[in-house]
């Protein structure tokens, strides 16, 4: 009789190990497949974030360069302009320019 209830505890002992050892394998698979959905949805995230700093990139060097050319073009508008002006009228805008600066 003993015998029967050693025998039946060892079996149920083996039978909760197998479960614990099936339980743990079923966690490690577990862990592995959110491992492998988390590391893809990382990548997909950089991605994203990579293309949202490139187009990012691209206006700004895009509103850079339309800035730059309105400034380039205002100031060749003005150097015409400069350009024009008689001798006669620049001496007078210098001489201006010189009394405000020297004291009186």
């Amino acid at each position: 009789m003993n015998d029967d209830v050693l025998a039946k505890v060892i079996s149920v002992e083996k039978e909760i190990q197998d479960c614990l050892e099936t339980e743990k394998a079923k966690a490690r698979e577990w862990l592995e497949e959110v491992k492998k959905e988390t590391e893809e949805e990382s990548i997909k995230e950089e991605e994203c974030i990579r293309k949202n700093l490139d187009e990012s990139l691209k206006h700004a060097r895009d509103e850079a360069t339309t800035k730059a050319e309105i400034l380039i073009k205002d100031a060749s508008e003005k150097a015409e302009r400069l350009l024009t002006l008689s001798d006669k009228t620049l001496s007078s805008i210098i001489m201006r320019r010189i009394r405000m600066i020297l004291p009186e």
